[in-house]
């Protein structure tokens, strides 16, 4: 049998291809769970997306409504607690 030739310098070609292979596999499982990440943090964007532009639709529509019945929007709070003695409601 023969023996293969030993550099003294170096390595083998056949290490350099397996060390390249294995590199390679390495590099092609990485962009998979890469791609797959991108895509599960896109979709998680366009959900909160969408939830966002359905509260400020939901927003301006409770305005609207407000401002056909009357209210005015002034910016403050204004808390109606009722009276004890079943008279008119005090505001504060």
């Amino acid at each position: 049998m023969r023996k293969f030739y030993k550099s003294k310098y170096g390595f083998a070609l056949a290490e350099m291809v397996l060390v390249i292979a294995i590199i390679v596999i390495l590099a092609a499982v990485m962009i998979i769970n890469v791609r797959t990440y991108i895509s599960a943090a896109q979709s998680r964007s366009n959900r909160a997306e969408s939830v966002r532009a359905s509260a400020i639709t939901n927003i301006g529509q409770c305005e609207s409504r407000m401002a056909t019945l009357g209210f005015e929007a002034t910016g403050s709070i204004t808390v109606v607690t009722p009276s004890p003695a079943g008279g008119a409601p005090s505001t504060t």
